[in-house]
């Protein structure tokens, strides 16, 4: 009796994660030390018994190594991003495991008080621990062949998937370990959702840029594009890599686009009105007081014994319709959101013509030659002067407009130009880098429409001047192919102009005052864009590959339509001064343009009509009904 009850010391020494003189931990495991007077069906218990203390040792060298900062050497063979993660794991694991602790004192309590107790009844008081501290070991094994690539994601993982096979008290355990794990990440979601700060940016889903902090203010009178208003939603990104499978996506976008929201709001310049602000010193409330219930929400989840992801959605929803009402305020009322988009539609879309046609008079000495910095500030100087030659008052275009070359090329200015605005804070969420690009696609488009109908023009002023000096037409011929060209200009103008993009802003104009949510206010910004592009074949990012490829044949035909006028009234203004001689060189040239003009004219109808029945464009159909009024398509092409 002596020898077991020695050896149930031993036991009991080692259960408690020591060494004894029976029992060594060597390569991992308790291994017996030598050989023990006991049966053979004993030894088979004590084994039984050992797997258990190993697996207890395991786990308790893992939570020192890793929860004491001294000691520890986790960094080393770790993630280096782990540290607030692996705190919680390891102390969530102490705190599971203490049950299983108060075992062995009461183990040990009973053997002291009836030495007679066998080997058998150990097993059995601690045999229940057994199927907990198996999933712990494989846990930590898990976590521990993640080494120098594991990261909080693979911890929350690890623990949710686990193996399904549990007992009620390592399914209550495990529950506990995650709670603690939950309660880091809801802390950190708390204060980004709140206040658009990252606790530990380096364990969370959410990163940002590695760039140099910008500035927190943001001053709208330095500012010389969209993009310097634009860095609350550029700096800030998702990770994909640490975010738990379990955690949707969608949450994660929700959760990226309100503190995004809250720290571009934080951002606002100082000179920018606020609705809410009834003092210029008083900060914007960004949640008008209802900060203190959302924490509270948070809080309640964290407490909840299982991560309720359902809860979390309905309370992200909430915050999300909350700021997008804030904004819808801000930006419609304060920023006064529909003059600001008549006044870009003016000047990018071309809708004040009279401002247009003196820019095309002045400007294109400049920019119909290469583009360089000297020109650059001379065309923008053009466009200042044609502002103001058409009205003193537009000091908002004058202020508000930038030129700049978009792209390096050998080609033109013309083909290169492009405007940046300067917008009031928070339009630059609708106004920005990627939408500014694809307003000045449509920009350069009308321009070059507008220039071929002023060079027309300007061939109609010569023929009218040479008309009146010999009292009759001097060629005819010339005259018919500049009334052609100026007809299918006139109606492309008219179908881009007005049923384009005249209809898109009206429905845009009314959507927005139809609408209390800014997301939808982007979302219809962004609908008319899109349209104003697709109708223009301007679009390249279409669902329908042969509908791209169409947009792309008839915006290419276009261009080449466009050059082709341009070259016709190069040639019409010397021929009508004279300088094409002889006269047989000039009508030579006019059947070939005329030739060219109507082959180039039926290949455009034909691909008009080819996207019309892809899309079944309305404004598309009066274009060609207008091409083709009293037959003119039919007696000026050629098939």
């Amino acid at each position: 009796m002596n020898s077991t009850y020695s050896i149930i010391h031993e036991l009991i020494f080692t259960l408690s994660g020591f060494d004894s003189g029976l029992f060594k931990f060597e390569n991992g495991i308790y291994e017996i030390n030598g050989a023990l007077p006991l049966t053979p069906g004993e030894n088979k218990l004590i084994e039984k018994v050992l797997k258990i203390a190993t697996n207890y040792r395991r786990l308790k060298n893992f939570t020192e190594d890793n929860c004491n900062p001294i000691y520890s050497q986790s960094t080393h063979r770790y993630g280096t991003n782990t540290k607030v993660y692996f705190l919680a794991l390891c102390s969530g694991i102490e705190e599971v495991l203490e049950p299983y602790r108060k075992a062995i004192v009461q183990l040990e309590n009973e053997i002291l008080l009836d030495p007679s107790k066998s080997i058998m009844f150990v097993l059995q008081i601690t045999e229940e621990y057994t199927v907990l501290l198996h999933l712990l070991n494989y846990a930590v094994d898990q976590i521990e062949l993640k080494g120098n690539d594991l990261n909080w994601c693979h911890i929350m993982e690890i623990l949710q998937s686990s193996p399904c096979v549990r007992s009620h008290n390592s399914e209550v355990a495990f529950k506990r370990i995650q709670k603690r794990c939950h309660s880091i990440f809801l802390k950190q979601l708390s204060v980004w959702l709140i206040y658009g700060e990252l606790f530990d940016r380096e364990q969370f889903f959410i990163t940002k840029d590695q760039r140099e902090d910008i500035p927190g203010e943001v001053e709208m009178v330095h500012i010389n594009s969209v993009a310097n208003m634009y860095t609350a939603y550029s700096v800030f990104k998702m990770n994909p890599s640490q975010l738990p499978s379990y955690i949707p996506s969608s949450l994660a976008l929700d959760i990226l686009y309100i503190g995004q929201t809250v720290v571009m709001i934080k951002q606002k310049p100082s000179n920018a009105k606020s609705l809410y602000e009834h003092d210029e010193h008083q900060d914007f409330d960004i949640w008008s007081g209802k900060e203190k219930d959302y924490l509270s929400e948070l809080r309640e989840i964290e407490d909840g014994d299982t991560f309720q992801i359902e809860r979390l959605k309905l309370l992200v929803k909430s915050m999300r319709q909350h700021l997008t009402n804030v904004l819808w305020n801000v930006a419609v009322k304060d920023a006064d959101l529909l003059s600001e988009i008549k006044t870009v539609k003016d000047l990018l879309l071309l809708g004040r013509g009279e401002i247009v046609s003196e820019f095309i008079k002045m400007a294109n000495p400049i920019l119909k030659q290469p583009p360089n910095t000297s020109r650059l500030r001379a065309a923008q100087k053009s466009l200042k002067e044609a502002i103001c030659s058409v009205s003193t008052r537009d000091e908002v275009l004058l202020n508000k407009f930038i030129m700049y070359f978009q792209l390096d090329c050998d080609l033109t200015g013309w083909d290169c130009i492009a405007l940046k605005f300067q917008v009031k804070w928070p339009l630059h969420l609708l106004f920005t880098e990627d939408m500014l690009g694809k307003y000045n696609s449509v920009f350069r488009l009308l321009l070059k429409v507008r220039r071929a109908q002023s060079n027309l023009l300007e061939v109609w002023k010569r023929q009218m001047e040479d008309k009146k000096i010999r009292g009759c037409e001097a060629n005819t011929q010339l005259g018919q192919l500049r009334r052609n060209f100026q007809f299918v200009i006139d109606n492309l103008h008219h179908y881009l102009q007005f049923d384009v993009i005249e209809v898109q802003f009206s429905q845009l104009i009314k959507s927005i005052k139809e609408t209390d949510s800014f997301e939808e206010i982007k979302n219809f910004h962004c609908l008319a864009i899109a349209n104003i592009l697709t109708q223009a074949f301007l679009q390249t990012a279409l669902k329908q590959e042969g509908l791209v490829q169409s947009q792309h044949a008839v915006m290419n035909c276009l261009q080449t339509f466009l050059d082709m006028n341009f070259e016709f009234c190069e040639f019409a203004m010397l021929a009508i001064e004279g300088v094409q001689q002889p006269s047989n060189g000039i009508e030579s040239k006019l059947c070939e343009l005329e030739h060219n003009f109507m082959s180039q004219v039926g290949v455009l109808k034909n691909m008009l009509t080819i996207v019309q029945c892809q899309t079944s464009a309305l404004a598309l159909s009066q274009l060609l009904l207008r091409l083709d009024v009293n037959d003119w398509l039919k007696k000026n092409v050629i098939s």
